[in-house]
């Protein structure tokens, strides 16, 4: 005797079958993106700058040259002050120490002091040089070319209004562009890639990578009329 089973009935093995690889392939996904945040989080340092009049400001910054040393950031992160306090994070069985107050309690034992050799106002560019590297800290690998519309990113940075630092943020590339306009930090004038992403103050100077944790750009700021775009 033959059987009939009507079109668009599914056996419920092959539900099952469907749900096994759909997870596995979830958890291969959120592996990769574990791995790449580690990997990222070794280039990456939280930066606290202080002007003349002893205001304070904090931002993010990535560690791009181990020969001299350098720590690359944005140049209204470090202001007009030639020195700053860095910090790489803190990692302990595998997982970085968040707590801000963590770092600004230990800061004989985990600060480097780190000195401005180089600022260019224009592309809002600072470097920051180092004495000396912690043993787990890694130079970021340079992405092959630019990033296209479409592409995800994500940015690990140290945004002020949080109690945590080394925060991930994920997006999508929308744009990337030639761009002139002024700040209160000056006249600029760089390639953009613009993301929807919401990054806050404080993230500025951190990395903007690729799926394979490459640098793709650096975080600047944000649009004030759309707090979802970033560049």
């Amino acid at each position: 005797m033959s059987h009939f089973r009507p079109h668009g009935v599914v056996s419920p093995f092959c539900y099952a079958l469907f749900a096994l690889t759909f997870v596995t392939a979830m958890t291969q996904s959120a592996r990769a993106d574990a791995d790449k945040y580690s990997k990222t989080l070794q280039s990456t340092v939280w930066i606290i700058t202080s002007d003349a009049e002893n205001e304070t400001s904090t931002g993010t910054g990535v560690f791009v040259d181990v020969d001299k040393r350098l720590v690359l950031t944005n140049a209204h992160v470090v202001g007009d002050s030639r020195s700053a306090v860095v910090f790489f994070a803190d990692v302990r069985n595998g997982l970085p120490e968040v707590k801000r107050k963590h770092y600004l309690d230990n800061v004989l034992k985990l600060a480097q002091p780190g000195k401005v050799v180089a600022v260019d106002r224009k592309r809002d560019l600072a470097l920051i040089q180092l004495p000396k590297i912690p043993a787990r800290a890694k130079v970021i690998e340079l992405a092959d070319a630019s990033t296209k519309p479409g592409s995800a990113v994500d940015v690990i940075g140290n945004p002020g209004g949080s109690d945590v630092l080394w925060v991930n943020t994920s997006g999508t590339v929308r744009s990337v562009y030639d761009k002139k306009f002024k700040s209160n930090h000056g006249e600029h004038d760089f390639k953009v890639v613009e993301i929807q992403s919401p990054i806050k103050p404080g993230d500025s100077g951190g990395p903007v990578v690729d799926n394979n944790g490459k640098l793709v750009a650096i975080a600047q700021s944000f649009s004030p009329e759309s707090p979802l775009i970033s560049y």
